[in-house]
């Protein structure tokens, strides 16, 4: 390995250990990088890669009733079939709560049941159950809740809706609370310590979906109505960045599949407005086009008009429902850089903190997390952005690797009027200003205290050292293999050290990318590198030395295809 590298580097560059011998000898049909890739990824038995290189979709899920109290959540939404007992779904507003709320809604409305959704205002309401809701919907003359994508952190407000005369289900998959809701008449959320399920790694949507399954063959409903509800199932998968490995990946896979044959009058209008080509739908247009408009209903209005347009079944009406979200999502880019501006300038203040605050009193409920993940990844610091609600405070987090927010959420406990989240992202209200001060001194000491000794740089993880001449066509066959990526599955990232420049052009309008071409030995390839133009402006020359990070791709035109290295990050060597 190449010693000369330094901490200039934009990233630590942390390379996977090799592949043991004994594994490349019990596989020898595999090629050197293969054997890599899939030893990276723990998958080194037949049957594992046999599992995720081709998913099948009927043998590689669990069965749903795997799930501890999935006979009991059965028996209970039956009985309010069968009794025209009212439910009501109470989703969350994101993406993946919506599309997830979708989905139990097509399920149970084709098993005959009287059910309707309510998803909470995320400004006035905020995340999960509510205690005003609770009380509205007892009003209502609600018999049961099901939960999705929230629910486990809700003890209190459970508590009250079994004291109202209803049933709670729950469905979900945050992280276990020091304390459950015990009230609620079951839960399906593949974290908790006692559950039973196999696979841990569900979105929110992936719970909803295997209630669905069961509820499906109990009624007998067949396998084609299960498989179109996969677009929506792969669209929280993408966008809640669970671990697109086991099941997940089965369910993107397939779900690309159902969303490429646009069935769904919504989302058809919804590409159709984005100008997307809907056969070229991938997990980059899930993750940075799809995903950002669902969510926007939620962040900017309310998470409804998402819900209507992914179920609406009439084509005009679904033009309108995805014109409102088009709308909605502009204006949320157009707000949230406003409000990134002003917790940037803030967040400069405290650049040389373990933990950045950012106390923003007018910026959207909706936007905090947005704004937090802006600032996290600016300056590569676990971030909190609040505003305040009243008596209240409310906000959102976003980490880093080296942080764990909900461990620490869960040390603070007492700090909060509620909370929920995973290692990397959190929602929060605190419950007043005299707590909020105790949880920015606990926050810093705490963060200081576990990160004062950590290199604090992004990590960039690599699949394997390349000679240049291992990057041809056979190398973009192994790596579409491994597609899709996501979450738990990453693009792969290979390095290649000592490569020289022989060829350099800045291009772009303000010169913001690099085109390269590199060489070593007698092998030359072309390089482009995104936002590399600022950094690398007046330090790169023809016949420097260089350490290249990049992704395997191919550029296309006029009918040619060449292979490309997409850059990652750069070491010149010294």
């Amino acid at each position: 390995m190449n010693n000369n590298h330094n901490d200039s580097k934009q990233y630590q560059w942390k390379i996977a250990s090799t592949v043991p011998s004994e594994i490349t000898a019990r596989f020898p049909e595999w090629n050197i990088v293969t054997a890599q890739l899939l030893y990276n990824r723990q998958l080194t038995t037949q049957e594992d890669v046999d599992h995720f290189v081709l998913p099948d979709y009927g043998q590689d899920q669990h069965d749903p009733f795997l799930f501890r109290d999935m006979k009991k959540v059965v028996a209970r939404i039956k009985q309010a079939v069968l009794k025209k007992q009212k439910i009501v779904i109470h989703g969350d507003y994101d993406a993946d709560g919506v599309c997830g709320s979708a989905v139990l809604y097509k399920t149970l409305q084709k098993i005959g049941a009287d059910v309707s959704v309510y998803l909470p205002h995320r400004d006035t309401e905020g995340y999960g159950l509510n205690l005003n809701t609770i009380q509205t919907l007892a009003d209502a003359g609600t018999h049961l809740v099901i939960t999705v994508d929230c629910g486990t952190s809700n003890k209190k407000e459970i508590a009250k809706a079994v004291e109202l005369g209803m049933d709670v289900i729950v469905t979900d998959h945050h992280s276990e609370p020091p304390e459950l809701p015990k009230e609620a008449c079951a839960m399906l959320n593949p974290k908790l310590s006692q559950e039973t399920y196999p696979f841990r790694f569900l979105a929110g949507v992936g719970v909803s979906f295997k209630l669905c399954q069961a509820l499906i063959r109990e009624y007998a409903l067949g396998e084609a109505f299960e498989k179109w509800l996969l677009d929506l199932v792969a669209i929280s998968t993408v966008t809640d960045f669970v671990p697109l490995i086991g099941e997940n990946r089965v369910f993107v896979k397939y779900g690309l599949v159902v969303m490429k044959k646009n069935l769904r009058p919504g989302l058809r209008q919804l590409f159709s407005q984005m100008n997307v080509e809907v056969k070229t739908v991938s997990c980059e247009t899930i993750l940075f086009k799809v995903g950002p408009h669902i969510n926007a209903a939620g962040r900017m209005k309310h998470a409804n008009a998402a819900f209507e347009m992914l179920v609406e079944e009439n084509e005009e009406q679904a033009a309108l429902l995805a014109a409102n979200i088009v709308q909605a999502n502009k204006e949320r880019q157009r707000v949230s850089a406003q409000m990134s501006k002003r917790a940037l300038e803030q967040a400069e203040l405290q650049k040389n903190e373990f933990v950045i605050i950012v106390e923003i009193d007018d910026c959207p409920i909706g936007l905090v997390g947005l704004v937090a993940g802006k600032v996290a990844s600016t300056y590569h610091r676990p971030t909190f952005v609040v505003g305040r609600m009243g008596e209240e405070i409310a906000g959102s987090g976003r980490s880093i690797e080296q942080f764990d927010l909900i461990d620490h959420m869960h040390a603070l406990d007492r700090l909060f009027a509620k909370y929920g989240g995973h290692p990397m992202a959190c929602g929060f209200t605190i419950k007043n200003a005299q707590a909020f001060e105790q949880f920015k001194a606990q926050m810093r000491e705490r963060a200081s205290a576990q990160l004062a000794s950590t290199d604090l740089r992004k990590i960039l993880n690599i699949e394997m050292v390349l000679e240049l001449s291992l990057v041809d066509w056979k190398l973009i066959d192994v790596v579409e293999q491994f597609s899709p990526y996501g979450e738990g599955n990453p693009e792969p990232t290979f390095v290649s050290y000592g490569v020289r420049i022989e060829d350099i052009a800045f291009i772009g309008k303000n010169s913001d990318h690099v085109r390269l071409v590199v060489s070593q030995g007698n092998v030359r390839k072309k390089c482009i590198g995104f936002g590399f133009g600022k950094e690398w402006y007046k330090q790169l020359h023809i016949g420097d030395i260089i350490d290249v990070t990049y992704h395997v791709g191919v550029n296309e035109w006029n009918g040619n295809r060449e292979i490309q290295l997409l850059l990652q990050d750069i070491q010149k060597n010294v």
